[in-house]
């Protein structure tokens, strides 16, 4: 059985913490000095502490130092140290610790001949590590062909993907896995159902292969089938599962080749979710295309979506973020502006309405610094350090002490000074400017641990 802390309390014994990340039933705080603390789960010895014994109270990562990345994945986690240098705990079933074993492990190993690693990926239990001279390494899970060397075999140790050269980031998603290089050009290789390596072919690949349609591309986006990238030219390119009218262009045929987006121009950030893409443009106007079923693509209309649209009424946008079927605008006034589904109230309005198909302005939200979502839940962060949130709480994600739904911004009790808020749906953390942190909502299983402030 779960529990939940209700309002915000105080997580003990942090000070001085820059970052704070979630697997599941583990949580870990990494400091400023470079090392970290966990606390929850730890039946792998997710932990880091020499034990299997669950925590309710944060306790040291055995021999960390000098972390300056933190990934938490599938019961595991990978610490990269400044060093360049990996180093992985927890759950081992694939290999995924990299030590040339499958044995879990309760304290911190060394990943097997890594050296210069410039950051690490995870998908599952299959992780990647790009090197500071652009080649890349994977390890763990390889049953859909990862790691790119022409192979379904797992191994525990690092193997280099072939072909791959000046790579700066590694995108995933569903088993199909793509780079973007320094030069601006992208590789994709893995699952290839739906046309989403952008290869011509419906033909999965166990090696990387150059989608020839692109060039120019600044960031690159992922989700259910599909792919998009953004050229310099702030033009759009969409392939793979496109169904829900994704390609923009007035079709809802699948390409297993990227089209360029029409009428989609000057964007510098995109945003997409299972069926949507949201793009911000350089004049601080939204373009959006996608399913329109219940009014997503923020025009005034329902239905259509194969085509892109600019959101009604939206100038002076600061920053935009698309989740579940709704979308929010962060204005540049410091306001928040709503529209599409509001099955939870994601749009925080004073109503039940099902949803909105234009933005309408989110009532008592003035001074926001930043907004997050995550499922059906909404959350700002004011520029008074305060919180509020809205939406979906059925595992007391909001903060109230209840389990109800709020379809308007509620404060989150005993909050001040915070400066990011994360989530992972069954619980919420606040980070503060003193470096401490708050946490809130379901907490692991009193059945199975000692309750910790904790995910499902």
């Amino acid at each position: 059985m779960s529990s939940s802390t209700g309002t915000p309390q105080l997580v003990p014994g942090l000070s001085n913490v820059s970052s704070v990340t979630a697997n599941e039933q583990t949580s870990y705080a990494i400091l400023n000095d470079g090392t970290v603390r966990a606390w929850g789960s730890n039946y792998n010895g997710e932990l880091g502490n020499g034990t299997t014994d669950q925590s309710s109270a944060p306790v040291t990562v055995t021999g960390l130092t000098g972390v300056a990345q933190l990934v938490a994945s599938n019961a595991s986690a990978y610490a990269r140290l400044t060093n360049g240098t990996v180093k992985t705990w927890g759950y081992n079933g694939t290999g995924q610790l990299g030590n040339g074993t499958t044995t879990s492990g309760s304290t911190p190993v060394d990943v097997v001949g890594l050296a210069n690693v410039a950051s690490i990926t995870v998908e599952g239990s299959t992780v990647f590590a790009v090197l500071s001279d652009g080649s890349v390494r994977a390890w763990g899970d390889n049953s859909s062909g990862q790691f790119g060397n022409g192979t379904t075999t797992n191994s525990s140790v690092p193997v280099t993907i072939s072909g791959l050269t000046k790579v700066s980031s590694i995108t995933s998603n569903q088993s199909s896995y793509y780079a973007l290089t320094s030069d601006k050009t992208v590789f994709a290789w893995g699952r290839n159902y739906s046309g989403q390596l952008g290869d011509g072919t419906t033909t999965d690949r166990n090696v990387p292969t150059k989608i020839n349609a692109l060039s120019t591309v600044t960031k690159l986006a992922a989700t259910n089938g599909r792919a998009f990238a953004v050229l310099a030219d702030g033009t759009v390119r969409a392939w793979g599962d496109i169904t829900d009218g994704q390609l923009g262009n007035g079709t809802k045929y699948s390409s297993t080749v990227p089209v360029q987006v029409p009428g989609v121009t000057g964007v510098k950030d995109l945003s997409v979710s299972y069926n949507l893409a949201i793009a911000l443009r350089t004049d601080n106007t939204v373009v959006a295309w996608g399913d329109n079923t219940v009014g997503s693509l923020g025009n005034g209309t329902t239905g259509g979506g194969t085509a892109s649209v600019q959101v009604a009424g939206l100038t002076a946008v600061a920053a935009v973020a698309a989740n579940n079927w709704s979308s929010m605008a962060l204005m540049a006034d410091g306001t928040v502006r709503g529209w599409g589904d509001n099955y939870s109230g994601e749009l925080g309005i004073p109503s039940t309405a099902s949803f909105g198909t234009a933005p309408g302005n989110i009532p008592g939200l003035t001074g926001v610094a930043s907004v997050t979502t995550h499922g059906h839940t909404r959350y700002a962060v004011m520029n008074d350090g305060t919180v509020r949130a809205w939406g979906n709480n059925s595992e007391g994600q909001l903060g109230t002490g209840t389990t109800t739904n709020s379809y308007t911004p509620v404060t989150v009790p005993g909050l001040s000074g915070v400066t990011s808020v994360i989530s992972n749906g069954g619980a919420s953390y606040a980070l503060l400017a003193d470096g401490t942190v708050r946490a809130w909502a379901q907490t692991i299983s009193r059945s199975s641990a000692t309750a910790a402030t904790q995910t499902r």
